[in-house]
């Protein structure tokens, strides 16, 4: 945290509590009937507001909600000069939602600003002084203007009343607004549940991880390349290579994928990672981040082919080479039309340092273009 405070900026809390006993009771809330019983926190300086339609200012903000585009939404204005370096909370009902085992924490968030800060998700039980808890999620910094998913599995060992705390940095300047809606809870893991009408293989907006060994369900090893793709936390191996944190929780407790690059690892040496097949339903946007840090850094392709298809006679849909600095950096690429397709992160390594890593891949419906801002590469 005290990094933060160096840094002056607000941070926002939104505290959800939730009382868990055996039985799940699905809980949503989209904020166009209001607060859905949640309460402001009485004793912060200034509410979180339900708008509709756009912000206040100009180059931040969503310019309508996500539910059906012009419902409401909550947010907290950046441009107010009273609100800066202040905390705001509200709270649910203790009885509204009840859980046990493991459940998906489901909500839509917008950050979008030249200026944006950081979004973050706790958890933690229910007694004890907040903020508290295990950093579960985070994001940082300008994430398009459109409406993105996020998703955590939360399992609980035991049955003692849960918080979930949203907590958002925001730079001291007018354009980092940030916004909730739809936020939900369901039972089981989040990769188990289909958000859309269901298809024949996985759901058509899916957000993988990797914080779950089984790659989500959908991803698997090539196994006649010549390496393999690691799901890892932490720092890589080799030093001077790879990330030392994860993308998702910029912390070393959350994993990622990356393929190794020191001995008996060979420069030119290949490592594959596919889906398993996504239905055509029109244009996909794909999002992921990427770590390319090493001084004999080698490429990482994208490639999306028609299902059962060849990567051999295929050409990258997106791709980078060499050092591209020791820091996660997101891309973005639209899967065109082509019928039912896969999938394929490609690493072709260089010599000892040459780690490289992705995490948090997000396909969903629609060109990236058509969702928002996006540059294709």
């Amino acid at each position: 945290m005290a990094r933060f405070g160096r840094r002056r900026e607000l941070f926002l809390l939104l505290v959800i509590v939730f009382s868990i006993t055996d039985v799940l009771a699905q809980f949503d809330c989209s904020f166009d009937n209001g607060l859905c019983s949640w309460t402001q926190d009485a004793s912060d300086y200034k509410d979180w507001t339900i708008q509709s339609g756009p912000t206040t200012t100009g180059g931040t903000g969503p310019s309508g909600d996500h539910t059906s585009g012009d419902g409401q939404y909550l947010y907290v204005e950046s441009s107010d000069p009273f609100i800066k370096y202040q905390s705001i909370r509200l709270i649910s009902p203790q009885d509204q939602v009840q859980a046990g085992g493991t459940t998906c924490f489901e909500f839509f968030y917008h950050m979008y600003g030249k200026d944006t800060g950081e979004l973050r998700v706790y958890v933690a039980k229910a007694a004890g002084e907040l903020p508290v808890g295990n950093e579960t999620w985070i994001r940082s910094g300008d994430q398009g203007n459109q409406w993105n998913l996020g998703r955590i599995d939360i399992t609980r060992p035991d049955s003692d009343p849960f918080i979930i705390t949203i907590e958002a940095y925001l730079d001291k300047t007018d354009y980092g607004d940030t916004a909730i809606d739809d936020v939900s809870i369901s039972n089981g893991f989040c990769s188990e549940i289909v958000v859309t009408p269901a298809p024949s293989t996985i759901p058509s907006l899916s957000e993988c991880d990797f914080e779950n060994p089984d790659l989500c369900g959908y991803w698997q090893q090539n196994v006649t390349d010549d390496l393999d793709w690691y799901r890892v936390r932490g720092q890589t191996n080799t030093a001077n290579t790879g990330p030392s944190n994860d993308h998702t929780y910029g912390t070393d407790a959350g994993y990622y994928m990356y393929i190794e690059s020191s001995s008996p690892n060979q420069d030119g040496d290949t490592a594959q990672l596919w889906t398993t097949p996504f239905p055509a339903q029109g244009g996909h946007c794909i999002e992921f981040s990427y770590h390319m840090w090493g001084d004999s850094m080698g490429t990482l392709n994208v490639y999306v082919i028609p299902s059962g298809g060849d990567v051999t006679t295929s050409v990258p849909v997106w791709t980078r080479s060499g050092d591209q600095g020791n820091t996660w950096s997101m891309a973005r690429t639209d899967a065109s039309d082509i019928g039912d397709f896969q999938i394929v992160f490609e690493g072709i390594i260089g010599r000892d340092t040459s780690d490289m890593a992705i995490d948090d891949v997000i396909v969903s419906d629609n060109t990236c273009q058509e969702q928002g801002q996006c540059t294709k590469v």
